[in-house]
């Protein structure tokens, strides 16, 4: 998984509030909503607040707290916590609450609400 698709699933967690995470150099993601991750392997990530993210290809992710998806209207990706998010492009994730994550650096993502 990338710091991207970490920074989503916390972005999630959090509610779809804004949030910025960033990868230090013990490849340990570190995000301003107090969630940290941990990288498990290539697809599998466990937040330090006990949720664990499988993402293998094209499933949908899992989280071991319940939250699940599926595929919703317009191409959005639909949460059981009520968020949906799409891929905008090879750097940036839309919410439907306004969020939008973008990538500012290889180890630096944010998410805030989109400008008017």
């Amino acid at each position: 998984m990338t710091i991207l698709e970490i920074t989503v699933y916390a972005a999630l967690l959090g509610g779809g509030a804004p949030t910025v995470c960033h990868l230090d150099e013990a490849a340990v993601a570190r995000c301003s909503n107090g969630l940290v991750a941990d990288q498990l392997s290539g697809t599998q990530i466990r937040f330090r607040n006990g949720v664990t993210v499988t993402h293998e290809g094209s499933n949908f992710p899992s989280f071991s707290n319940g939250i699940h998806s599926w595929w919703a209207s317009a191409g959005w990706l639909q949460f059981s916590n009520g968020i949906g998010v799409r891929r905008l492009g090879s750097s940036s994730y839309a919410f439907t609450n306004g969020l939008v994550c973008t990538t500012e650096l290889p180890e630096l993502i944010n998410c805030a609400m989109k400008k008017s």
